[in-house]
């Protein structure tokens, strides 16, 4: 096939301008994806992050040419395709949530943030794989629907959970950006251990109608891409869908929410950034890296100030974040169920039967043992959970929130932390016996924000010495997503670790450090 432009590595506005002269068109751009994922996801090294394709994608970016011909671009999303995760309802397109279980959930209508973006103009090209019902449970990225994806850089190492086929679609240029889902980690952890960047927005910021929940009390849709700069273009077409999802709480938004396209690179002389101590860093890469990344926000003019957290984000998981959100899935489950067609499930008790029944037919050989153990089966118990320990939870939660959103009420403009705390496990599925295991918790870091409600926004910040990426977090007020998008950046000019994977065959890059 040839092309006159090529889009591998080019962010959105560089695909945008593209379009805009006409060095390519939508329908160059869908064929160039689509030969990608044919090569080098469904077949060749079958990273496997594309679950489904649209049928209609050359049809959509027909249309939007001639659109664009004639009346003009809508946007900078004109005629850009993009991929969603499979918990996110796509009018046409089965929503799996990674499971068997819903392969007949054929949903009408498009969620609002898949609607906003088709509105903006662009182009669903697909859905991506996903840890299934978006819980990995010792199995990140792995589905009874489509099977394992795998991390890009190392195709013997996972790419976390649970949004992993987004950002492994994303860092091997399967589209020009994505989609995911974020609960506990579930869009920074892929995007930390693939390279890429990655935003959770403030909790209820964004409309979760028509996504498979959770837990609503922390669930929330996030934009991945390759570069930072990217993030305003897709949030600025998310925010402008109304926001209907159901929330176990009120959540006050702006109403008029808007974020610069052109980034402030000077953004980190003198902002105040706070940095956690007290993480269990599990690899001295990692350690190394992120100690890097405080001497290049210090030579940029930032002000370094340590904190402290007062409670071990992995016992608030424990004890707080994951009964709560037990507490809430089968009913939540149950309300989404409720549009699917009539042959698909209805309950919770619904699901777990059709597992049960599949993995007795299959052996067990596709069905996630956990997701049994640590997810369904707890769920409907923890749905009876007494409304006064229900209420204590809460409170617990909100005590949590008021002393995370102090510091932030005294001047710090955001807290600065390794997105996960070791790089990119083995898969499941092969011993390594050369890897350097983490006994912990790689995500722990990610459930401040959660906790908090608040945005966070994760970067590359580097390799280690076997080549897996490496990133680090901004974690901001509420609504503060325009500071992180410009720390991030401002970040990102003076420590730009995004290297492609070498399967995407891009031209000759820097060498990887270490």
């Amino acid at each position: 096939m040839t092309v006159t432009f090529c889009p591998l590595e080019k962010n959105l506005a560089e695909i945008a301008s593209a379009l805009d002269s006409g060095a390519t068109s939508s329908v160059e751009l869908v064929r160039y994806y689509q030969r990608r994922i044919a090569e080098l996801d469904h077949a060749g090294p079958r990273v496997n992050a594309v679950s489904t394709l649209t049928a209609g994608a050359l049809d959509d970016a027909a249309a939007l040419d001639r659109e664009r011909a004639t009346h003009g671009a809508r946007g900078r999303l004109h005629g850009v395709p993009l991929l969603v995760k499979d918990n996110i309802d796509v009018a046409g397109l089965t929503t799996t949530a990674g499971s068997v279980a819903l392969e007949r959930c054929l949903p009408e209508r498009d969620a609002d943030v898949v609607a906003a973006l088709r509105r903006a103009g662009a182009i669903v090209l697909g859905k991506t794989n996903m840890s299934e019902f978006a819980s990995s449970n010792g199995r990140p990225g792995y589905s009874s629907a489509a099977g394992l994806t795998v991390n890009p850089y190392d195709l013997g190492r996972d790419a976390s959970g649970s949004s992993s086929g987004s950002a492994a679609a994303v860092t091997t240029c399967f589209a020009a950006a994505a989609l995911g889902t974020d609960t506990f980690g579930s869009v920074r952890g892929p995007a930390s251990v693939t390279g890429i960047a990655a935003l959770r927005p403030t909790h209820g910021l964004l409309s979760c109608n028509g996504v498979v929940p959770l837990a609503s009390i922390f669930d929330t849709v996030g934009p991945m891409s390759r570069w930072v700069e990217d993030l305003p273009l897709l949030m600025n077409a998310l925010v402008a869908c109304e926001n209907t999802a159901h929330h176990a709480q009120p959540v006050v938004r702006p109403t008029h929410v808007s974020y610069r396209e052109a980034l402030d690179a000077s953004a980190i002389k003198d902002a105040r950034i706070g940095v956690l101590d007290g993480l269990p860093v599990g690899h001295p890469d990692v350690a190394s890296t992120f100690n890097s990344a405080i001497a290049t926000l210090r030579a940029a003019g930032a002000i370094i100030e340590r904190v402290t957290l007062s409670t071990d984000l992995a016992t608030l998981m424990r004890d707080t974040l994951a009964p709560l959100a037990g507490a809430q899935f089968a009913a939540e489950i149950a309300r989404y169920l409720e549009k699917c067609p009539a042959d698909s499930p209805k309950s919770l008790s619904d699901i777990i039967a059709r597992l049960a029944a599949h993995d007795s037919a299959t052996n067990g050989r596709d069905v996630n043992p956990a997701t049994f153990e640590k997810l369904l089966y707890p769920a409907l118990q923890l749905a009876q959970l007494d409304a006064t320990v229900l209420a204590a939870l809460i409170q617990r939660l909100e005590a949590f929130r008021a002393s995370v959103r102090d510091w932030f009420d005294g001047g710090i403009s955001a807290l600065f932390f390794p997105t996960h705390l070791s790089v990119a496990a083995p898969r499941f599925d092969q011993f390594n016996p050369s890897a350097l295991q983490f006994d912990g918790n790689p995500m722990v870091p990610s459930y401040l924000a959660t906790a908090a409600g608040l945005p966070e926004l994760t970067m590359p910040a580097g390799f280690c010495r076997g080549g897996l990426p490496i990133g680090v977090s901004f974690v901001g007020a509420p609504f503060a997503e325009q500071t992180l998008m410009d720390l991030s950046y401002s970040f990102q000019t003076r420590q730009n670790a995004r290297v492609a994977p070498s399967l995407t065959e891009c031209p000759a890059s820097p060498a990887i450090p270490g």
